[in-house]
């Protein structure tokens, strides 16, 4: 990036070694988040059987992080692959691959297993997320830790929930 910014703009910015050190001892994976994730909480209504649904289904309460990225980047047409492959060995999970019309392949990092998310918050109690995203961890942790204490099982746990996910994300009003 700074060769890319003393080249584009004729600047003289001393170039710095590459940090090679794990993601989790430094705050890059903080500012990558920023820009392309989702702390997300999902709630399926319960269904009971009907003429039309063979099966009742039990609501479900689950919460993920997930952090999406073109394979390419458009502007330096290179692969994102690497960078991904190196998130999935940090939390140890699955690197999974989808494609949309607007963007083509997209490589994704979704992690739903709760001693896997323990690692998300303990990196993000230590390099704190900025601005609106700080307020979307902050209610999806308050939930994490309502499931470590078995609370999103009780009635008062699911409305309480359900309160914080209807607050969350493009609902936000600050």
């Amino acid at each position: 990036m700074i060769k890319f910014i003393n080249e584009k703009y004729n600047f003289s910015f001393k170039e710095s070694k590459l940090d090679k050190s794990n993601l989790l001892n430094n705050s890059w994976f903080t500012g990558f988040v920023e820009a392309d994730s989702n702390f997300y909480i999902k709630i399926i209504e319960s269904k009971s059987k009907s003429e039309t649904k063979k099966r009742s289904m039990s609501e479900n309460i689950s919460i993920r992080f997930r952090l999406d990225q073109r394979l390419y980047d458009k502007s330096t047409c290179s692969t994102m692959l690497p960078i991904m492959e190196e998130i999935t060995k940090c939390f140890l999970c699955n690197l999974s691959e989808y494609k949309t019309l607007k963007s083509g392949q997209i490589l994704s990092v979704f992690i739903t297993n709760i001693d896997k998310l323990k690692v998300i918050i303990k990196y993000f109690n230590i390099y704190n997320l900025l601005g609106i995203k700080y307020n979307y961890f902050i209610d999806w942790k308050e939930v994490y830790q309502m499931f470590i204490d078995k609370k999103h099982l009780t009635i008062e746990g699911k409305e309480k929930i359900k309160l914080i996910k209807s607050n969350m994300n493009n609902k936000r009003i600050l």
